[in-house]
């Protein structure tokens, strides 16, 4: 179970509280309701919009912390009202994902990075290849990367791993990882021709063969 730090906790606080931070704690789950892609599309479409701020869990599944009409309530204290931080400010939070676990569903947490003070604006990064709409600060990856490791070593109930690795697709375990030359065809061109330059029947390649969960 993920360790919530007790001021953050909505079971000990009824009310947002304004107060420090200290250095590596978890202040609170992206909360919502899971949900596949098809059941997130179906909801885009029938609002014409898609500004519902779902985060990816894993592929194929994300959480959608709006409501039905897609509102985002205050009284929730929900993690999806934090932004990234603009250009010239710093990143005070990390994402952090629960490591899997058979019987619950997966989930997402909010760290912080460092203390943060009293009254500051909270800023976390949602990831790192897709575009944004927005003027936003370029995250220090290798620099996440070594504090996500820091703060697992404290939760390890969290993963250091953002975004998390597939596990849908595994290769065998006698698949050779290179690219497999077989024994070349000759070629039917003379040798430095355009024809020859351009002519690949001498090169046979493997179809590389992956194990899924799919029929």
């Amino acid at each position: 179970m993920v360790e919530i730090y007790r001021g953050c906790d909505r079971a000990v606080s009824s009310a947002l509280r304004v107060q420090e931070l200290p250095e590596y704690v978890v202040i609170g789950q992206y909360s919502g309701e899971v949900k596949d892609y098809a059941r997130f599309g179906e909801k885009v479409q029938r609002l014409g919009h898609n500004h519902l701020h779902p985060f990816y869990l894993k592929p194929g599944l994300l959480v959608d912390p709006t409501d039905e009409e897609g509102a985002l309530h205050p009284a929730s204290l929900s993690m999806a009202f934090t932004n990234e931080a603009p250009p010239g400010e710093r990143y005070n939070l990390l994402a952090l994902y629960a490591q899997p676990c058979a019987d619950q569903d997966p989930a997402v947490y909010f760290c912080t990075r460092e203390r943060v003070p009293k009254g500051s604006e909270l800023f976390v990064c949602y990831g790192y290849d897709h575009p944004r709409e927005y003027p936003w600060a370029d995250p220090d990856i290798d620099l996440d990367t070594h504090q996500r490791q820091q703060i697992c070593q404290r939760h390890p109930h969290l993963s250091p791993e953002f975004p998390p690795k597939d596990p849908l697709v595994q290769r065998p375990q006698d698949v050779v990882e290179e690219v497999v030359r077989k024994e070349p065809v000759e070629s039917h061109f003379e040798v430095g021709t355009d024809a020859w330059r351009t002519d690949f029947s001498d090169v046979v390649l493997d179809a590389p063969v992956y194990e899924t969960d799919s029929e």
